[in-house]
């Protein structure tokens, strides 16, 4: 085996046609590990150092803090200033470490050396990404195991909350009303504190008509007059007045007209639950002349009237449907469209960090190999 007295290291034997190839690879393994991880390290530290900034610049309170298209532009700024100083570093390291290579064309210099900056780039990004992966998923670990102890005390603190509720109305025979609002129990003397949307709605549906309110506040006027009268005329005509009013226009007590709501509540909200069809509430025509004999029967309204009042809630539902609809297409929307420029502005940056390392390991190898004063 001859030994290359510049280069310090042995070579491969004479192969006939005048070639000679040398014993060792052209990459330098050791200086790309080295560029790699600096380069990692330093995209860490600046990313830790680009949230702490984002977060002292964003505020919860409304006019507060930066806005949300300034932090997007903050966001691409800095993920590029990250892919410059990092993997320019990276870069540097990669091609000022290598091992000097005699005997060798200029030309092929340089493309090892920016060789090297490349696969030192990739090899620092991986690492990144796994550190950052590994960091996140601890993380969201952490906050589930958080999030569950939350909701277990919650929930302890919930059952004991409504244990002492229920006592305080009466026990279990007075309930707080169905889950979803629906009816109950506890029926129509019962508070009702339901989550469902379609409460409000029923709600509507039952509202005493104009011609009773009127009627009631006119026996209430007469009440009022009679007091002027003797004491006993007085609890008389209020009384019937009173009477009258309750049971012309208050369908929450009495008999009668003046039933529970709850069974009816309970039956008119399974209906419409059952008429939504492809996200539309769509009322049969049976559905639709059953609510408004209900209605009418409660209300004191005609069923012309009754019916208009079914078909006017409708329309407020598909109202309601259609701009809930639309606002979760909109930011749906709005999130495709975040994502998208997220995605390619991080494209743009990581190509940048790519042609950095790149050229930072050429001009490493040229102050390496003292081509640079």
């Amino acid at each position: 085996m001859a030994s290359d007295i510049t280069a310090g290291r042995p070579t491969a034997p004479y192969v006939p046609g005048g070639a000679t190839e040398s014993a060792f690879s052209g990459v330098s393994w050791g200086a790309i590990i080295a560029g790699g991880v600096a380069a990692a390290a330093m995209a860490i530290i600046l990313a830790t150092l680009g949230a702490g900034l984002g977060l002292v610049a964003i505020s919860p309170w409304p006019g507060h803090g930066a806005s949300l298209q300034t932090v997007s532009i903050g966001i691409v700024i800095w993920s590029i200033v990250i892919e410059i100083v990092a993997f320019g570093i990276g870069g540097y390291l990669a091609g000022r470490l290598r091992t000097k290579w005699a005997n060798i064309h200029t030309d092929e210099v340089f493309f090892r050396d920016t060789a090297h900056g490349f696969v030192t780039w990739a090899l620092g990004t991986l690492v990144s990404i796994a550190i950052i992966s590994a960091a996140a998923g601890t993380v969201a670990r952490g906050g589930a195991e958080l999030g569950a102890a939350g909701a277990a005390a919650a929930a302890a603190g919930g059952a004991g909350a409504g244990a002492g509720m229920m006592a305080m109305e009466g026990g279990p025979g007075q309930s707080m009303g169905a889950p979803m609002g629906m009816g109950g129990p506890g029926g129509a003397g019962a508070p009702r504190f339901g989550g469902n949307p379609m409460d409000y709605y029923i709600d509507t549906l039952f509202r005493p008509a104009n011609g009773a309110a009127a009627a009631n506040g006119a026996a209430n006027t007469g009440t009022t007059t009679a007091t002027t009268g003797t004491t006993t005329g007085t609890t008389t005509a209020t009384t019937g007045a009173v009477t009258g009013a309750t049971s012309g226009n208050n369908p929450q007590t009495g008999s009668g007209q003046n039933g529970d709501l709850g069974p009816m509540r309970g039956e008119i909200g399974r209906i419409l639950m059952m008429s939504f069809k492809d996200g539309e509430l769509t009322l049969s025509n049976d559905d639709r002349n059953y609510i408004a004999g209900l209605v009418a029967q409660r209300t004191g309204l005609s069923q012309q009237d009754a019916q208009k009042r079914v078909d006017d809630t409708v329309t407020q539902v598909k109202n309601a449907l259609a701009e809930v609809s639309g606002k979760a297409k909109q930011a749906a929307d709005d999130a495709r469209k975040a994502g998208a420029g997220l995605a390619l502005w991080s494209f743009i940056a990581m190509l940048i960090g790519a042609f950095v390392a790149s050229y930072s390991a050429t001009l490493g190898g040229r102050l390496r190999d003292g081509q640079v004063r």
